[in-house]
Parts: structure tokens; C-alpha cells; sequence
């Protein structure tokens, strides 16, 4: 399947076409301020909150005739405040809250517990994810609008693999490391798969809550998971809550990768990537096509032919055991008859030459682009056969090594 990447006029989209760079955004990097921000309820009665109490105490080393007292006051207190959302609770007053159940405890005092009460609360936060998004329409008037300096920027044309867009092998990240020094170990990483998913967002009128408290210890939440089965469904369920979009953003027809956090709790401590462990390289063989927009300058598509000219150039140089496909450049126009942009094949990077529309196999190559034929490359850079990628699985046509 082809998914389609907008990129605005600048150096930095320009750097990312000439070094196959992917950067995931973070929520606040988001034009949505509601992108990836799930919205969190905590459902919690009495019973919960005194145990949620009762184990961070704990954990600090208060003696259990000072807990008692506070706990059972407390959290009578966050049930008549009626508190629900993550911002209700982790910005509430808790040192006045506990310095009204006993002044002599002091303002210091107060002022640690509160500080426990937050941590814990952060730490067993959902992870937050990090995303790069796509389209899987290629002629939208809003997306080239908003997105590819109105008109004048480009397209970039992504064929998936199994659905993923894989990392480059000579660029891969494999894992992103932190001193953890309240965590398991001293020393941990999280581990980064060779590819990453693509997956639709959900639109929707209004976006559901995931209920936080079950992220909590069982202790706690009183929430278990019995089976592998539970466990994949409470994954699943949570894990798509993070793809819900309002519906006035339908237009976008938006699918995105996906880099996750680690595992707070596991770690002690939130980890959060720098933008640097947010820039990966993509398998520059997954790229095979790129629209000019309808306005864009001419200076402008001569530089981006250049850098398709020497990218391509390299990739063949240097394949080893993968599949290439052809490159097509195209050219959007805007329509003369209605209210639309045309989108034109003009240009077709093969294996050994350039193609144009004046050559009469143009269109048979154009039509095997878009079937996605492909030649499969052996371990010493040979060519091992000749492939078609229909949907998500290769499909052997020819084979003559």
C-alpha cells in the first residue's frame, strides 16, 4: 500500500528527502493540541484512594500511626472534591490539604508528601508516544494546502512492507539507553524494532478516557489481568485510545508510525527521547515516488531531482538483500475543469536508466510501479528475482537470478 507524506518548502524537509530521515513529533511539537494527549480519568472511591495513599506512605517510611490519621482524612477529601482527570489530581493542593488535617506536621513536611504523592502519580502515567504521520491520499486540496506550503512544497510516496516502513540497516537504532538509578537496574535500555507499523487514526465526535487507575500497581487498582488474552485486550484497547482524532480532521485520511515510551514504573522515572533519539532513518528503498506541487518553483525541482538522482545513484551501489523498486517523480497540477489537482506521472528512476514520458515503455513501466513490482537483491548485491508486492505480501512473477 502507498502512503503519502506531505513536506513543506524549507532546508530541514530538504535534509530529510537527501538523508532518508524520519523524525517522530512529540505531543507538544503537535498542531493538534489534543494530539496524542489522551484523556486520563481515574476512578477511584474511597477504598482506592486509601490504599493509593497508604502505599506511598509506605514507601517513604512514615510510621503507621501518622499514616492512618492522614490517609483516612485525605482521602475523604479527594472523594468530596470529586476529583476525576489527571490534571484534577496531579495539580491539586496537597500540602494545605494535609497541613487542614494536622498544622503540626509542618510546612516541610507537607511539602515532601506532597512531592511523594506527585511522583508516584507520574511515574505510573500512561507512556506517551511519539508519531510521524502520513496520508493515504495523495490529490487532497487541504493537505497540499496546509501542510506542503501551499502548493509549493512536495509529496513524499512511502510503499509499505508488511504494512511497516522499515529502518535503514546501516543507520538502524537498535536500542536507547538511560542511567536509572531508581529503576531495576542502574543502567537500562529500551529496545527499537528494525520497522515500524503503520496504523489509521480513529476519528470520532468525542474521544473516550482510558481509565489510569488500572495502570496502577494491583494493589491498588484492584485490576487483574488473568490471561494472555486480558492482556492483549487491555493493550489493544489502550493503545488505540491513542489514535483517536476529532472528526473535523477526517480530510487528513491520516495513518502514522508509532515510537513508544518505556514502561515508567520499570525505569523510575519517566523517559522521555531527546530530539536526536527521535530521528531515524528510513530503508530508502521504501521511498519510490515524490509529487511536486502545483506551484513550485522551478530552482526548486531541479534541486529535488538532484538529490533523487544521487540517492538513487547509492542505494544501488550499495543493496544487498532487499527489494528495489522503481521511482517515480510526479507533477501536480491543478485542475482546468474542476475544483481538484491532476496528478502526473512525468519521470521513472529504474535499475539502469531514466524513463520519460516520450518513451514508449513509460506506461508499462508506470503500470508495474503501480502493481509494486519489484527486483529482489541477494546478500552480495545480485539480483536475485523479480517480486510484485500486492497489499502487505511478496508475490514471485519472475525469477531469473
Amino acid at each position: 500500500m502507498l502512503y503519502y507524506r506531505y513536506r513543506p518548502i524549507n532546508e530541514l524537509s530538504l535534509k530529510e528527502l537527501r538523508y532518508n530521515e524520519l523524525y517522530f513529533s512529540s505531543t507538544k511539537e503537535n498542531n493538534d493540541p489534543y494530539d496524542g494527549n489522551v484523556f486520563l480519568s481515574y476512578e477511584f472511591d474511597l477504598d482506592k484512594w486509601q490504599r493509593f495513599f497508604n502505599v506511598v506512605f509506605t514507601k517513604i517510611g512514615l510510621p503507621t500511626e501518622i499514616i492512618k490519621n492522614i490517609v483516612e482524612k485525605l482521602s475523604q477529601q479527594m472523594i468530596d472534591d470529586n476529583l476525576k482527570t489527571y490534571n484534577d489530581i496531579f495539580n491539586y493542593d496537597y500540602t494545605n490539604a494535609i497541613l487542614s488535617i494536622d498544622s503540626k506536621l509542618g510546612m516541610l513536611f507537607a511539602i515532601n508528601l506532597t512531592e511523594a504523592i506527585k511522583k508516584f502519580i507520574f511515574i505510573y502515567r500512561p507512556s506517551d508516544m511519539y508519531t510521524v504521520s502520513f496520508s493515504k491520499e495523495k490529490d487532497s486540496m487541504l493537505m497540499w494546502s496546509h501542510y506542503a506550503s501551499k502548493h509549493k512544497g512536495f509529496c513524499l510516496v512511502f510503499r509499505s512492507i508488511d504494512d511497516c516502513l522499515y529502518q535503514d540497516k546501516k543507520n538502524k537504532k537498535t536500542a536507547i539507553g538511560r542511567s536509572t538509578p531508581n529503576g531495576i537496574a542502574k543502567h537500562s535500555s529500551f529496545g527499537i524494532g528494525d520497522k515500524f507499523h503503520f496504523k489509521d487514526v480513529i476519528y470520532c465526535k468525542k474521544c473516550s478516557t482510558i481509565d489510569a487507575s488500572r495502570f496502577m500497581p494491583e494493589g491498588i487498582s484492584d485490576f487483574k489481568i488473568n490471561s494472555e488474552e486480558e492482556r492483549i485486550a487491555f493493550v489493544e484497547e489502550n493503545y488505540n485510545k491513542s489514535f483517536e482524532k476529532h472528526i473535523c480532521w477526517e480530510y487528513e485520511k491520516e495513518s502514522r508510525l508509532v515510537l513508544e515510551q518505556p514502561t515508567p514504573w520499570l525505569f523510575g522515572n519517566r523517559f522521555e527521547y531527546t530530539q536526536d533519539e527521535r530521528l531515524f532513518y528510513y530503508n530508502p528503498t521504501q521511498l519510490v515516488g515524490l509529487i511536486c506541487g502545483a506551484w513550485m518553483d522551478n530552482d526548486i525541482k531541479k534541486r529535488i531531482k538532484e538529490i533523487i538522482s544521487y540517492n538513487r545513484e547509492q542505494m544501488w551501489l550499495n543493496i544487498k538483500e532487499d527489494a528495489v523498486f522503481d521511482f517515480v517523480l510526479f507533477q501536480a497540477k491543478i485542475s482546468d475543469e474542476k475544483r481538484g489537482i491532476q496528478i502526473i506521472p512525468e519521470l521513472i528512476y529504474s535499475s539502469t536508466q531514466t524513463y520519460q514520458q516520450s518513451d514508449k515503455t513509460f506506461n508499462d513501466k508506470f503500470e508495474r510501479w503501480e502493481k509494486g513490482e519489484a527486483i529482489l537483491f541477494n546478500d552480495k548485491g545480485g539480483a536475485k528475482s523479480i517480486y510484485t508486492i500486492t497489499y502487505h505480501k511478496f508475490h514471485l512473477i519472475v525469477c531469473n537470478s
